[in-house]
């Protein structure tokens, strides 16, 4: 084969070596051949023309003009045509004829192809005229192409005779002697093989003829006509494949010629029970071409990628359009569901707030179809049925969304169409407690409370669940338990009555153990108090004044009255925390102030 070959000439001297030049060169092919160098033709009879089919094979670089010469005068064969070109990897075909004008028993003789500043080929020829003998018996083959048989032919014959076989047929071979039988050692065997490397066209044979000759000019004639049949799968191959998975067939081609052979490479698709689409079952590539080395092997690959459920059938080719001859394998495939699953997938999100993801699902077929999905866990949600159209992709729609806290947990959603099968995908599924509700703000005077409301919701299937309320600061207030239906927001009311004029931040929970924990952040602001009045007392006149322990424990209050013209019922006495008590003076504003 043509190729450049580059060489360093490099001088080396103990340890050092030092890179002389660089030597280039053009390797170029050569090879001519004949597809054989003997051709007998069977015998015939005066005046009638008997052809064979012989090829100048050039597998090498280079192109040359050749030119036939047949070594014999009057010569009987002729080949044609007899001069032309052969360019590099082709083949030219020849016609050899044999057309004896007289009888002869045996005729023999070379011709030679002169490659033009190459080589000689050689080539032998051999017949015979004579007046064909009745056959004794006609050997009938019928094979498939590149195939043998064989056919042992036996005849009775003293044991003191010989007999000399003589045969003739292309594709036809046979050893040089006969055999006693062990049985019958009057009988003498002769093993006669067929081997069609062509096949023959419908109405067409390979013919030789076996001529036995004996003692005494004795003549046995058997005739053989062999059918060379379309060829039998190179291999036969069963097995299961999973839907929609790409897969890959390794096909070990042959060549079994003696030459380069280019061959086509092609497949047939055959639907199981109906004349369906291609593209609606599979999908399938493979090289165009291929060039094959005499008498070698090679592995070509078939890409292909099953859609839907069932049967599929496939047979491959390659063919030598030249020549019309081929090989082929055939492939029968059960596709079924595919056994792996698809993840897992990880999706986190909060107790009470969903997360979504999007189900990629691509339709390879040339028609719609329909997927359905069904989830296998009961916080994990998916749309019932996507139509998705010929050769486009869609999104299935999934929701996680669990009201309660939990670890990482394993759910599934199986997607199913009825033309391409089934899938399943698996979920790492983790739900985080739930953050804080919206911050709630406060504002109130020091010895004043105002309330605002949460809301709280039964989310379980409890038809109606208890809540447990707590708050962590003194400052706020809340029923410790409460009932809420299942369904329906309720409001709960949060009172803020600040005891210090320090202003705090705290957090309540309310906890349910079907229907998980809400948190809200409470946040206090306290307003130091206002001058209350005035009061309007008339002399001798009571007037009733409340005021309130706003701290968390009893304390000891003093009363002051700045001027002597009002008096008071008490100077001090002690509260108990939150308690109000109303005290009676006259006029004019009092001042209190803790003991």
């Amino acid at each position: 084969m043509e190729r450049d070959v580059e060489l360093w000439l490099v001088a080396v001297f103990e340890s050092i070596q030092k890179s002389l030049c660089l030597v280039k060169a053009h390797v170029t092919g050569i090879k001519f051949m004949l597809d054989r160098d003997l051709i007998s033709f069977n015998p015939t009879q005066r005046t009638c023309v008997t052809h064979e089919r012989l090829i100048l094979i050039n597998d090498g670089d280079v192109g040359s003009r050749f030119e036939w010469t047949i070594n014999q005068r009057p010569s009987y064969f002729k080949i044609s045509p007899t001069r032309g070109y052969s360019k590099p990897n082709s083949v030219v075909h020849f016609n050899v004829e044999f057309s004896p004008a007289s009888q002869i028993l045996y005729l023999s003789c070379k011709a030679y192809c002169k490659l033009e500043k190459y080589t000689t080929l050689e080539l032998t020829m051999s017949g015979s005229c004579v007046t064909m003998p009745k056959s004794h018996e006609v050997i009938e083959f019928s094979i498939p192409v590149r195939t043998t048989a064989t056919r042992t032919i036996t005849k009775a014959y003293p044991p003191a005779g010989t007999l000399e076989p003589y045969l003739t047929g292309h594709y036809y071979s046979g050893v040089n002697h006969l055999y006693g039988a062990e049985t019958h050692p009057t009988t003498l065997a002769y093993e006669i093989t067929y081997a069609p490397l062509v096949m023959t066209p419908q109405y067409g044979y390979h013919f030789g003829y076996l001529k036995l000759r004996g003692d005494q000019n004795k003549h046995y004639m058997f005739r053989m006509v062999g059918k060379s049949l379309p060829p039998l799968p190179n291999e036969t191959i069963r097995s299961s494949l999973p839907a929609l998975k790409p897969y890959v067939q390794p096909l070990v081609a042959t060549n079994w010629l003696a030459y380069n052979q280019l061959f086509v490479c092609y497949y047939n698709f055959i639907p199981e029970g109906s004349q369906g689409k291609k593209e609606n079952y599979l999908s399938a590539e493979m090289r165009e071409h291929i060039l094959l080395p005499a008498l070698t092997e090679r592995t070509i690959e078939l890409h292909l990628t099953p859609y839907r459920l069932g049967i599929l059938h496939i047979k491959v080719f390659l063919k030598n359009e030249e020549s019309q001859e081929y090989q082929w394998w055939d492939l029968t495939y059960d596709i079924v569901r595919p056994e792996d699953e698809i993840g897992p997938i990880e999706l986190t999100t909060f107790a009470r707030r969903s997360v979504e993801y999007s189900i990629l699902v691509d339709n390879p077929m040339i028609d719609s179809t329909v997927f359905t999905g069904t989830s296998r866990h009961p916080d994990l949600t998916v749309q019932d049925s996507l139509i998705v159209p010929g050769r486009q992709k869609g999104k299935l729609k999934v929701k996680y969304y669990s009201f309660l806290p939990c670890d990482q947990q394993v759910g599934s959603i199986d997607v199913d169409s009825p033309e391409l099968g089934h899938s399943t995908y698996l979920f790492n599924l983790t739900a985080l407690p739930s953050p804080s509700e919206k911050e709630l703000k406060f504002t109130a005077e020091l010895g004043k409370n105002v309330t605002q409301t949460i809301e709280l919701e039964n989310l379980s299937s409890k038809p109606k669940t208890e809540f447990t309320l707590n708050v962590s600061h003194q400052d706020f207030f809340v029923d410790k338990s409460v009932n809420i239906v299942q369904g329906i927001k309720t409001s709960i009311t949060v009172m803020y009555e600040p005891s210090s004029l320090v202003s705090c931040e705290t957090t309540l929970i309310a906890k349910s153990p079907h229907a998980g924990v809400y948190t809200f952040s409470l946040v206090g602001q306290v307003i130091p108090p206002m001058p209350q009045g005035p009061f309007n007392v008339h002399y001798g006149e009571l007037v009733s004044l409340p005021f309130k322990n706003i701290f968390t424990e009893a304390r000891i209050f003093r009363y002051v009255v700045d001027n002597p013209i009002f008096t008071l019922r008490t100077t001090s006495e002690q509260l108990k925390n939150k308690k109000v008590r109303r005290s009676h003076n006259l006029k004019r504003h009092l001042n209190f102030s803790s003991a």
